[in-house]
């Protein structure tokens, strides 16, 4: 509960960030000049997006693996659950915020106005998906550590057993 509380203000943070960060950016745009949508920050987005996605297949295969025993499984399980629902959650937030910034790119072709406030909203969501692919990526590590603990484990079972029938 409380790391979550502290990934929140994290959060809140990176977003304020970005928000000023996209702001004094824009300041320095000279009055009357007409900007285009840019429609890479659209491309930034959907990098955390794509990683997230693979994040989530890795993480259907953490309990598929054959050596496991059933308590292993069973215990496994749910930590599974767990990681797979935060790797939704942060797929959905990152479809969202992406839908939202293309939606507010489009309706702001012809109002400059808009398009500066849909930046600076941009720039804070942009600064979240960077922040929460830390997450996504601290999954990913797991999931491999986890992947190559159960390799190095059948590799030792397999030495223990030829070693065995050599005694005999």
């Amino acid at each position: 509960m409380k790391s979550n509380i502290i990934h929140l203000i994290g959060m809140l943070v990176f977003y304020v960030a970005g928000y000023f960060l996209f702001k004094s950016a824009l300041g320095y745009i000279t009055p009357g000049v007409v900007l285009t949508a840019p429609w890479a920050v659209v491309g930034l987005m959907q990098l955390p997006l794509s990683y997230c996605i693979q994040a989530i297949f890795k993480a259907n295969e953490a309990n598929d693996h054959s050596s496991l025993t059933p308590s292993e499984v069973r215990r496994l399980v749910p930590i599974v659950k767990s990681k797979r629902l935060k790797l939704v959650l942060l797929l959905a937030f990152y479809v969202f915020s992406t839908l939202f910034v293309i939606l507010g790119l489009i309706a702001s072709t012809n109002d400059q106005a808009l398009l500066f406030r849909v930046l600076k909203i941009s720039g804070g969501l942009l600064f979240i998906s960077l922040y929460t692919s830390v997450f996504v990526h601290k999954i990913m590590v797991e999931l491999q550590e986890f992947k190559a603990l159960l390799n190095r484990r059948e590799s030792e079972k397999k030495e223990r057993e030829s070693l065995l029938d050599r005694l005999k």
